[in-house]
């Protein structure tokens, strides 16, 4: 019985895995995946308390889902949104990193040219008393 339970188990997985094959991982589909895959499980669970085998319960289980394609192309729009996102955030950050980094260096910039003039006209005011000082004596 638990041999048959994990069989059925992986088998329900691996039907959802491939239904939903090639769409990005997200919080969203790994949610999306359990709840179908528990759903599922409790339908064949059903069928099967009804007198269906496991094959048959399982083919009825798929049958009574529905169609799912739109839910399908729903997580892959989701999917294709999440990594633009993911793009965009990263080019951002960087355009905000390279931001800071001009920003500090023009403010380091300002500072030393500052500095520079103030002890360029302090040189200059001390050369200027040196030289009243040479021309009183």
């Amino acid at each position: 019985m638990i041999e048959t339970k994990n069989s059925l188990d992986r088998k329900v997985n691996a039907y959802i895995d491939n239904l939903f094959a090639g769409i990005g991982a997200s919080q969203q589909l790994f949610d999306l995946k359990e709840e179908l895959a528990t759903n599922m499980k409790e339908r064949i669970a059903d069928f099967m308390a009804r007198g269906m085998d496991e094959e048959q319960a399982y083919k009825e289980a798929i049958i009574s889902m529905g169609d799912l394609s739109g839910l399908v192309d729903d997580m892959r729009k989701l999917g294709q949104d999440t990594a633009k996102q993911t793009v965009y955030s990263t080019m951002a950050a960087r355009i905000s990193t390279a931001g800071i980094i001009a920003g500090v260096l023009i403010i380091l910039f300002g500072i030393f040219t500052a500095l520079m003039l103030f002890f360029m006209s302090e040189n200059a005011s001390l050369m200027n008393g040196k030289k009243l000082l040479m021309q009183l004596h």
